[in-house]
Formats: C-alpha cells, structure tokens, sequence
C-alpha cells in the first residue's frame, strides 16, 4: 500500500531496452531502414519499434512482456515515444495511444506469428483489441 492507503503499483519487469538489445550492425540497418521509409502512420511505427524488440528480446522477456498484456513497462514506453518523436511523429497526448497501443503488443504478436514461435509464449489474452 502506498501512504496514501492505495495500492502499490506492480513491480516493473527489468526488460531491455531495444537500445540494450540491438548491436552496431543492427543499428546500422534500422538507421538505414527509418531514413529510406516516408512517413508512417502511428500503427506502423509501434509495429517496427514492437518487431525489433521482439526478434531481439531472449523467449523469456518475450514471455514476461506478453504477460503483461495491455501494460507495458514505463521505460519501454518512453523508449518507443522518443522512437516516434525522431521519426518526426507528433507525440503528444491523442497521438500517444496510436503509438503506444500497437508497439506494446502486436510487434511481440506478429514476430510470434511470423516465425511460427508457439512454445513458450502464452497465448495472447482475449481482452486485446485493436483501436
């Protein structure tokens, strides 16, 4: 309980960053990839920012964040805003939760679906829904 009689906030996972997880030679590529694409809309930017973390993240921390579902950790959050904003994507409040919502989990969802991943992911929860 916090001091004010609340609830206390779940713990966050320590996942990492797509920072942490991406190598020189990666960085090379999704630079490249971001400079040579036009503008993309909200949805296709929290896909990329998803699909690099998921095809980077060990099965574990894939597992953890789909467990999490439809949160996502505070510091991945940020991460993915600062990715839309130097894309040139307006970030502010409505803009927000077109970004957020797809990076949280179809990325996780499509790399699952893509490389036909099924043992040891949980499956996806009923409550999602696209917006």
């Amino acid at each position: 309980m916090s001091h004010l009689g609340t609830p206390a906030a779940p713990p966050t996972p320590d996942l990492p960053r797509l920072r942490e997880l991406t190598d020189d030679r990666q960085k090379w590529s999704d630079n490249e990839e971001d400079a040579n694409t036009g503008a993309l809309t909200a949805e296709e930017i929290g896909h990329r920012y998803g699909r690099r973390w998921a095809m980077r993240a060990d099965p574990a921390d894939r597992s953890t964040m789909l467990a999490l579902r439809p949160r996502m950790p505070r510091h991945l959050d940020a991460e993915l805003l600062r990715y839309a904003n130097d894309l040139g994507f307006d970030t502010w409040e409505d803009e927000q939760q077109k970004v957020r919502h797809p990076g949280r989990r179809l990325g996780v969802d499509r790399r699952r679906a893509v490389t036909g991943l099924s043992a040891g992911w949980p499956a996806p929860r009923s409550s999602f829904s696209a917006r």
